[in-house]
């Protein structure tokens, strides 16, 4: 029984809000980050994550 587990496709994606491009994979409690295609700044996570 192979128990070998694919971590790249149990990441999460994280997509621009404006144009879509995928900006990142995985996991993050917060985070601000800039589209390099579009130049939009979202946050990502929740503000309890700054606590």
């Amino acid at each position: 029984m192979n128990m070998c587990v694919d971590y790249e496709k149990m990441k999460s994606e994280i997509r621009c809000r404006k144009c879509n491009r995928l900006l990142m994979k995985g996991e993050v409690r917060h985070v601000e980050i800039k589209c390099p295609k579009c130049g939009f700044i979202q946050e990502i996570g929740t503000a309890e994550a700054e606590e």
